[in-house]
């Protein structure tokens, strides 16, 4: 990665928080690598059937708010 696109990295613009995750879906694992603090957080998954990728969705979304509760 150039000093150029680094300073145009998506990760400049994504929130951190203790209370919150932010999922990243790529086909690339560098590039999902490249997002992260630590590159042990990359959950390589394989492809989703679009029902998976739903109760994925929703599963996390529970989990997020009994957090908050």
């Amino acid at each position: 990665m150039t000093a150029a696109s680094s300073d145009r990295s998506v990760s400049n613009y994504l929130l951190s928080s203790a209370h919150g995750s932010i999922v990243i879906a790529s086909r690339s694992r560098e590039v999902a690598e490249g997002l992260l603090e630590y590159a042990e957080d990359v959950f390589d998954r394989g492809a989703l059937r679009r029902d998976d990728a739903i109760a994925l969705l929703i599963k996390g979304f529970k989990r997020g708010e009994r957090d908050t509760d």
